[in-house]
């Protein structure tokens, strides 16, 4: 999973809110709404995905659950360990 390069230079280092949306599985749309608070509350799904293309721990994880208004849920299995089938994989 990754993405092309563009060739160009940047300003700065770090993902895109398009190449974090793209990562994740999610219309670049809702994932620019996500920042400002001005979207619906995110599912536990895209959470897990946010946290998953940023790399959080899983104490990062727990606290981006928490400031969405969501209880952290077990974290999924590592790819290629005991859930195969987990999306990010």
């Amino acid at each position: 999973m990754g993405l092309k390069e563009t060739g160009t230079a940047r300003r700065t280092q770090g993902l895109r809110r398009d190449e974090v949306a793209e990562l994740a599985h999610m219309p670049v749309d809702y994932r620019t709404q996500l920042d400002p608070g001005r979207g619906p509350r995110p599912s536990a799904r895209i959470l897990d995905a946010l946290a998953r293309v940023l790399r959080r721990t899983p104490a990062e994880r727990s606290h981006l659950f928490r400031l969405a208004g969501s209880s952290p849920r077990p974290a999924p299995a590592p790819c290629g360990r005991s859930a195969p089938t987990w999306p990010g994989c």
